[in-house]
This record gives structure tokens, C-alpha cells and sequence, in this order.
């Protein structure tokens, strides 16, 4: 008990030095930290040094001279916090994480495709960090992510979350395949690597005799079936012959 009165004594004097740092890049890096260090003895602190490193992130979320000679730099500085900081919290309150990545989602760029497919990354990204935690907060989070796009990070998801439990790989493939469906792969890059690595996946399932080891993929879920493979396929081969003549192919 003594030791951890003295290191919370500690933490606490660290956290009065904090707001003597002029950039606010410092000082959320510090802030995350100790609340990482915080999160198991003392949550609520923890809480409001996160709370903290919001408010933070604010000050460097504002527009950035484009004349100024480290313009580049300091324009990818908000990105690069941010996802810093959703992956903090996401080891110990994937909720708050999603609420922080929403609340500080930047405006729309010229392309609002790539827009979408950088968002959908990172939420997808959170959902494999919190995948062996907690499964199903995982699954709530892609599940939702793919409603407005698909990444490439969805394949990842769905091998960890295959894994530990085969009910829950199986509702993600379910919506990824429901996406795919209503998705335009001329306009998500993402779903190109996705609908192909699944088909290849059916295609191996198949080829290889049951019960010998494969090297490559091994994903067995009963939806990902001979019906799965020709949507698959269809949709492959559409968006191949139209991409030429500038249509929107849909899976």
C-alpha cells in the first residue's frame, strides 16, 4: 500500500509538470500514459487524464498554415495522435475509444471515398486491438464500421476473431459478405482484397483433402459456401468488365 501511495504521489507531480509543456503533442503522450499506468488502480483518474488528453488534441486540430516550411509535418500530426490515442484507450475501454475516434473525425476531403476507407481502417484497426479481450465488442465494432465501407483489415478481424470462437467469426463474415454485396469495389480499393482473399480462401477449402495441414489460410465457417464463392466471383468478373467503361460494378 505504501509503494503505491508514493507512485501515485509521483504521478501526480509528473501530471502538474504536464501543463508546463508548450506543445500539446507532449503533453498528450504523457497524459496517456500515466492514465495507462493509472487504469488499474485508479480508473477515474485515469479517466480524466484521458479527458485531459482530449482537450489537448484540440489545440493541434486546427488549421495548419499551408506556407509554413514544416506544413507537411504538422498537417499529419492530427492523424498520428489521434490513432496513438484511440490505441491507448482501447486497451481498457473500447467504447470510449470509438466515441473519441468519432467525435474527432475530420472533415471530409476532396475524395470522400478515401475518406471513408481511412475511417473504416482505423475502426477496424480497434476492433482487432480489443478482438481477444473482448470478442463480441469487437464484433459490434466491425459490425458497425462495415455498414458505412469495407478495408482490408476486415480479413485480419476475421482471422483472430475465428480463432477463440467460431460463432462469432461467423456473424463478422456474415456482415462482411453483406457488404461486399452493397459495396462498389471501383471505389473501395478494400473490397477488392477482400472479396478475392475470401474466394481464395473457399477455393483452398475445397482443394485440400479434410484434415491435412494447409499452410496458407485456414478459415472454415459454414456461410463461407459454394453460394458465398459464386456471389464472389460474380461480382469479381462484373466489376472487371465494367471498371473499363466507368460503372459501379456491386457484388
Amino acid at each position: 500500500m505504501e509503494g503505491d501511495t508514493k507512485a501515485l504521489a509521483v504521478v501526480e507531480e509528473i501530471v502538474g509538470e504536464v501543463q508546463s509543456l508548450k506543445l500539446p503533442e507532449n503533453r498528450i503522450r504523457v497524459q496517456i500514459a500515466l492514465a495507462d499506468l493509472l487504469w488499474q488502480r485508479d480508473e477515474k483518474r485515469a479517466r480524466s487524464l484521458f479527458s485531459a488528453a482530449v482537450a489537448s488534441f484540440g489545440e493541434i486540430t486546427g488549421d495548419v498554415a499551408s506556407e509554413d516550411p514544416e506544413y507537411y509535418g504538422l498537417a499529419q500530426l492530427p492523424s498520428q495522435m489521434r490513432q496513438e490515442m484511440v490505441r491507448a484507450v482501447a486497451k481498457h475501454d473500447a467504447r470510449l475509444a470509438l466515441e473519441f475516434l468519432h467525435s474527432t473525425r475530420p472533415a471530409v476531403p476532396q475524395s470522400a471515398y478515401a475518406h471513408v476507407d481511412f475511417e473504416t481502417q482505423l475502426e477496424m484497426a480497434l476492433a482487432s486491438e480489443v478482438a481477444e479481450k473482448d470478442p463480441n465488442e469487437a464484433l459490434r465494432i466491425a459490425q458497425e464500421s462495415l455498414k458505412k465501407g469495407i478495408d482490408y483489415q476486415a480479413i485480419n478481424l476475421l482471422y483472430k476473431l475465428n480463432s477463440p470462437d467460431k460463432a462469432v467469426g461467423e456473424k463478422l463474415l456474415g456482415s462482411i459478405l453483406s457488404s461486399l454485396r452493397n459495396t462498389s469495389f471501383t471505389r473501395s480499393p478494400g473490397s477488392w482484397y477482400v472479396a478475392l482473399t475470401l474466394l481464395r480462401i473457399w477455393s483452398e477449402n475445397n482443394r485440400v483433402p479434410q484434415g491435412q495441414q494447409r499452410t496458407t489460410f485456414d478459415i472454415r465457417l459454414p456461410n463461407l459456401d459454394e453460394q458465398a464463392a459464386r456471389q464472389l466471383s460474380s461480382g469479381i468478373l462484373e466489376a472487371v468488365l465494367n471498371d473499363g467503361l466507368g460503372g459501379s460494378p456491386q457484388l
